[in-house]
């Protein structure tokens, strides 16, 4: 793990950054497939914080359903044709949400037999 010393950084600043590419992710993969001036990408930004908070309230686990559904109607504009906005949402959601679950379904198991395995069992049973 980089130390704030090592990257430079005040810790008080690593957060900033952090949020800032998590918000940066939609711009940049948009951007990559359309040419997008910089007030535009500022304006993805922006409507990318709207999107998030949108995702908040959202009943569903990770916003799924109303993150595929609302994703036309705040960056739609940016990126022309609805066949092109499916695979952008498609490429976003599978690198900032789906990713994540196959990763928790590859590595939980393994976590949880080394943590709650039987030998753990046994040590907190004789304490």
């Amino acid at each position: 793990m980089a130390t704030a010393r090592a990257t430079g950084c005040a810790p008080s600043s690593l957060p900033f950054f952090v949020w800032t590419a998590r918000y940066a992710v939609i711009g940049c993969i948009i951007a990559a497939f359309i040419q997008v001036t910089g007030h535009d990408f500022a304006m993805i930004f922006a409507r990318n914080l709207t999107y998030k908070v949108i995702l908040l309230l959202a009943i569903t686990p990770g916003g799924a359903g109303i993150a595929e559904g609302a994703f036309p109607t705040f960056f739609g504009k940016f990126i022309g044709t609805p066949t092109m906005t499916n695979f952008i949402v498609l490429l976003y959601r599978i690198t900032t949400y789906y990713l994540y679950l196959v990763f928790g379904a590859i590595f939980l198991p393994r976590w949880v037999g080394r943590v709650f395995g039987r030998r753990a069992a046994a040590e907190v049973m004789a304490s």
